[in-house]
């Protein structure tokens, strides 16, 4: 499963940090930066990453939409560190 994680405080669409995660492990994390462009150029970004779901903050209803749309699962209104977040969805302990 790939899951990126908004910037360390949720609502910031410039930069998210990507994980590829099996079994509840981490087996890679790497910082993305948004490119110019934006919904559209994000949209194609996530599909490109092959990214399953989105930890963010507030998004705009047209991001939701268009994320569900292409097949990417959101969990919005979430905020903190982006490896705590991580960690909490992967333990069941996130709060959204």
């Amino acid at each position: 499963m790939t899951i990126a994680v908004s910037g360390e405080f949720g609502d910031q669409l410039e930069q998210f940090v990507y994980y590829k995660v099996e079994n509840n492990t981490i087996r890679e994390r790497e910082n993305i930066f948004t490119p110019p462009g934006g919904i559209d150029a994000l949209l194609k970004q996530f599909i490109s990453l092959e990214i399953d779901l989105l930890i963010a903050g507030n998004l705009p209803e047209t991001l939701e939409m268009a994320l569900s749309d292409a097949g990417i699962a959101v969990i919005s209104k979430v905020h903190g560190v982006s490896d705590q977040v991580l960690k909490s969805y992967l333990a069941g302990t996130l709060e959204f």
